[in-house]
């Protein structure tokens, strides 16, 4: 369970740092808002709720590990409301992962 969660944050870290990296010119920034993160979110909920089932730590990981970006970004709390949309697209992807992707033992 430690492992699979310490992957999970690397694995987040790692969408920070290369959204802060495309979100350096105009259009990439609206793409990787809108576009990339969303999906990226989704996958990784998925995966990690096939594997782990629903952890909100990791929910609540995301929303912490955005502050950073946003402040480096912005440097103020405006864009802070997409780490809960983040959030719940990946809460919803761990829901989904678990619920439908699970195999069922007989």
């Amino acid at each position: 369970m430690l492992k699979n969660r310490v992957i999970a944050i690397i694995l987040l870290v790692g969408l920070y740092l290369m959204f802060s990296h495309v979100a350096e010119s105009y259009v990439g920034f609206y793409v990787a808002l809108f576009i990339i993160n969303p999906i990226a979110f989704l996958i990784g909920g998925l995966l990690y709720g096939k594997v782990q089932g629903f952890d909100w730590l990791i929910l609540g990981l995301v929303i912490v590990l955005f502050i950073p970006v946003s402040l480096y970004l912005f440097a103020g709390w405006g864009i802070i409301s997409f780490a809960g949309i983040y959030a719940v697209i990946m809460g919803l992807g761990m829901v989904i992962g678990n619920k439908f992707l699970k195999k069922k033992e007989v």
